[in-house]
């Protein structure tokens, strides 16, 4: 039995639907074989893991990476790399990766030249936009196919149907009988099949809904604008695919001699109802790296399919009800609407608007602390630095508190804190006992009620200063400020101390304490030498600076500084040191956790230094 596949020409297919057994023309809409020359040298992917290069979709039989090369890497029936081997993923019955599953949920993509995905290649009809791969394939192998044979019966341009109660009209082009002059063919029919997929070739396997001769064709002649009305025979209720057949009579039957599968598919045996929208998606607010579902309902008879569009944009692969995304960015923020569409009609949900908060994921400085020892009529001054706006601080200078660890704790100390004006926003002798919560809130040491140990919360924003003395005898003071808030913005990203650094117990101490899960980068500085520039005396002649854990191992030092830190000292926003100086200074970048600096005299030495700790970017 003779079977030449037809030219992949333009069809123009009538779309029609029944309403209480009344066809509506819809209109024409280019479709069928000519539409697959965009596909013309697609490239072809898996979307299994490391979407797997499967070949391209070229008209050359000879060409290595061919799908239509039988002897080649991707048009072989045996390599594992084809979509034409049925035992291989991608060409498998039963893959999810398959060309040929048609529940296939993950079937290859094409891509044109740009890399832009143009369609799934897949014969599962739920997915959209899509190609079937044996239209593809027996369009390529027509482009590339010798010339038509001398014994062919062809039909060339356009074929339809359309619908009217129990009748159906059947037209093509133009039928040709290119074998010899004086030879007659046998009477021929145009037939339109139903079948529950597309078809290539061997048997028809489906129903017969229409049959018209047209009579017999000499040899050399064609027969045009053929257009043929005949009774509908009404198949069982379904939906099917449709085939337009060219058939020629043999004496016994009608063997089919070429023929053409329209794209759309009929339903038969129900009214068509066009979806209406039942539940609209949601706006909703995330933050980034969050997931996002979003998802519409709908009623209508027959298969609906769904489009989920970006602003007026629809997005590729996105064909069920819910649309989901696992990580949200930036770029995911927008207006979402779906389109659900029948063969009666569309409908288009309201819009949900998806908002993309950018969430600061850094870690931050939750803990910074100065501690040190003062003489009578002595004053420690900290400087710290809140960044991004303004937050609740609580200070905290502990003295008597300081003797359950075993250290000479100031008796009474007091606290002034000052605005970057240098105007005083706030001061505290004896602290209030309401703050308590403050202190297990932020994890503190607790106070005894009624210590003249000292503490406040103030709002600040940008640089401040405290400035801690005693009323009476000197002893061990603590300084401490706490971000009660535990957010990464605004944050504290600075913090200083300048004192008298001694020897044994009386070297200045820092601390600080990172609270997130990533690492965070810091500059810590030990100034002694340079300090004498601003016009102090009996400063520390070399400044030693040691940084240990909360295991109290010593993790970095640094004795004297390196010149390559110049430029992070800018970044920081830190003064710069003379280059040669004795000064102390090392860049880390720390996980989280709690950190104890010292600053000593690398010989022994003592005099004025300033402590400094920065965050960097």
């Amino acid at each position: 039995m003779p079977k030449v596949l037809m030219s992949f020409e333009q069809v123009r297919i009538r779309s029609v639907i029944h309403v209480v057994g009344v066809v509506i023309l819809l209109g024409v809409f280019t479709s069928g074989v000519k539409g697959q020359s965009q596909y013309l040298n697609s490239f072809i992917y898996s979307q299994d893991f490391g979407s797997t290069y499967l070949g391209k979709a070229s008209a050359s039989n000879f060409e290595a990476d061919s799908i239509t090369n039988q002897f080649g890497t991707y048009g072989s029936s045996f390599s594992s790399f084809s979509i034409r081997n049925s035992f291989s993923q991608y060409g498998s019955a039963f893959s999810q990766y398959s060309a040929y599953n048609a529940f296939a949920t993950s079937p290859p993509i094409l891509y044109n030249s740009l890399g832009t995905a143009q369609a799934y290649l897949t014969k599962n009809l739920f997915l959209f936009p899509r190609i079937d791969p044996d239209v593809l394939i027996n369009y390529l192998n027509n482009l590339g196919s010798p010339p038509i044979p001398s014994n062919a019966i062809l039909m060339s341009g356009d074929y339809s149907y359309s619908f009217e109660g129990s009748v159906i009209t059947l037209g093509v082009d133009k039928v040709t009988n290119y074998r010899t002059l004086g030879s007659v063919s046998g009477t021929l029919a145009v037939q339109i099949w139903a079948t529950q997929s597309v078809y290539s070739s061997g048997t028809l396997n489906g129903f017969k809904i229409a049959e018209k001769s047209i009579g017999t064709l000499n040899g050399g002649f064609n027969i045009s604008n053929i257009l043929e009305v005949t009774a509908l025979l009404q198949p069982p209720d379904g939906n099917y695919n449709l085939v337009f057949v060219l058939a020629e009579w043999n004496g016994s039957a009608y063997p089919t001699v070429h023929f053409g599968n329209f794209t759309q598919r009929q339903t038969f045996g129900v009214t068509v109802i066009g979806p209406s929208i039942t539940a609209n998606p949601t706006s909703s607010t995330v933050n980034v790296g969050d997931p996002v579902s979003l998802s519409v309902s709908a009623n209508g008879s027959t298969e609906l399919k769904y489009q989920w569009f970006l602003g007026a944009t629809p997005i590729f692969g996105a064909n069920n009800p819910t649309y989901t995304i696992d990580s949200a960015n930036e770029s995911d923020a927008g207006d979402y609407s779906a389109e659900v569409a029948n063969s009666a009609g569309s409908a288009t949900s309201n819009v949900a608007v998806l908002t993309v908060n950018v969430v600061d994921t850094r870690s931050i400085l939750s803990n910074l602390s100065v501690r040190t020892s003062l003489t009578s009529g002595q004053n420690l001054v900290v400087g710290a630095v809140v960044q991004g706006g303004s937050k609740n601080i609580l200070m905290r200078a502990g003295g008597p508190a300081l003797n359950q660890f075993s250290l000479s704790g100031m008796p009474d100390p007091k606290m002034d804190l000052f605005g970057s004006d240098q105007v005083l926003k706030a001061a505290n002798d004896d602290w209030n006992s309401a703050l308590g919560n403050s202190f297990t809130t932020v994890g503190a040491y607790s106070f005894e009620i009624g210590s003249k140990d000292s503490a406040l919360v103030q709002q600040l924003d940008g640089p401040f200063t405290v400035r801690v003395g005693g009323n009476g005898d000197g002893g061990t003071v603590l300084v401490e400020a706490y971000d009660l808030s535990g957010e990464s913005s605004p944050r504290l990203v600075n913090v200083s101390a300048r004192n008298k650094v001694g020897t044994g117990s009386d070297i200045l101490i820092a601390g600080f304490v990172i609270k997130g899960t990533i690492p965070m980068r810091v500059l810590i500085r030990a100034v002694g030498p340079t300090l004498a520039d601003f016009g102090l005396t009996d400063v520390l002649a070399d400044p030693k600076v040691e940084v240990f854990n909360s295991s109290n191992s010593k993790i970095f030092e640094n004795d004297n500084w390196s010149s390559s830190l110049t430029s992070t000292f800018s970044e920081a926003g830190a003064f710069l040191l003379p280059s040669g100086s004795k000064d102390a200074a090392l860049v880390a970048e720390i996980p989280p956790g709690a950190y104890t600096v010292q600053a000593s005299g690398a010989d022994g030495g003592v005099g004025e230094a300033i402590i400094e700790i920065y965050e960097l970017k």
